[in-house]
């Protein structure tokens, strides 16, 4: 079964430079949170639970990786993942869903020192992060951007250059054999 790997870390942490630079040693699809869901989200209802919103736009996520899966193309799913990589259980039922539409799921968490990421947050100036940057100290609280998973997972170090990075994880998940179909 092809990997789908679950690219997970906070906001502003390099999850979706880190997959792209992944991905084209692997000859993944690259699918991001951020880039299939922003054109829609303003035009959800504000009075829909934030936790229903979250529940279908992840369901959504996940599911948008079955075809590539089915086709034996293996997906990189970006986002925070904060509850998958907080809670096993939650973790479990993303991975049996994954499976059940023919992907072996493995969880990569992006590790990034707090101060790197509200950095990065501000330089990268986006309206999506106005409300973390409002309160910074209290959503570093609750993000908690160096903590580490409770499930199995492939540490990315944030801070590291992303090709070099990229490089040393399409090491570590290559198959005995496997080749990097960048050339690398």
């Amino acid at each position: 079964m092809p990997d789908a790997l679950v690219v997970s870390g906070v906001a502003g942490g390099g999850k979706s430079t880190f997959a792209i630079a992944l991905a084209g040693h692997l000859g993944a699809a690259v699918l991001d949170l951020d880039a299939t869901y922003s054109a829609v989200l303003p035009l959800l209802r504000p009075d829909i639970d934030p936790a229903e919103r979250r529940t279908a736009l992840y369901e959504g996520l996940r599911d948008a990786a079955g075809p590539s899966l089915a086709a034996g193309t293996p997906v990189l799913l970006v986002a925070p993942w904060t509850t998958e990589r907080r809670d096993p259980v939650a973790w479990a039922a993303l991975a049996a869903a994954l499976a059940s539409t023919g992907g072996t799921a493995r969880l990569l968490w992006v590790c990034l020192d707090p101060v790197t990421v509200l950095r990065r947050l501000r330089d990268r100036r986006l309206d999506r992060d106005a409300a973390k940057l409002a309160a910074p100290e209290l959503w570093i609280e609750q993000a908690r951007p160096d903590e580490p998973p409770v499930v199995e997972h492939v540490r990315i170090d944030g801070a590291r250059p992303v090709a070099a990075e990229a490089r040393r994880v399409a090491r570590l998940l290559r198959p005995s054999g496997g080749h990097d179909v960048s050339g690398g």
